[in-house]
């Protein structure tokens, strides 16, 4: 490796994991990846089923975020429900860039 490379250990192939690996092997490291599992998490099991605005922009230096938005599917809404009932609703365009916290849920009555 050339002068000042160390030799990396990335615990974990989850989206932080392989986000760091990307960056370190974009910045000429050669990054070593172990995780316990033994292969992909099932779909049903996913914690990362989306990606936010903020992660599509730290990924477009590496190109990343033109692949996966090549595929995506935006979710313009969101509704929470208990059985029979609407919790909350959220819908993505009325949130301003600076909504306050306390008015992101329109909660059903």
């Amino acid at each position: 490796m050339p002068g000042g490379h160390r030799d990396i250990l990335i615990a974990g192939a989850g989206a932080t994991g392989l986000t760091a690996a990307l960056e370190l092997v974009r910045r000429g490291h050669r990054p070593r990846i172990i995780d316990s599992d033994e292969g992909p998490v099932p779909m049903v099991e996913s914690r990362a089923l989306g990606i936010n605005a903020r992660t599509l922009t730290l990924l477009s230096p590496s190109r990343v975020s033109d692949v996966v938005l090549q595929d995506a599917c935006r979710i313009d809404r969101f509704r929470r429900r208990i059985p029979g009932t609407l919790v909350a609703s959220l819908e993505s365009a009325r949130l301003g860039r600076h909504a306050v916290r306390d008015r992101l849920f329109d909660c059903a009555t």
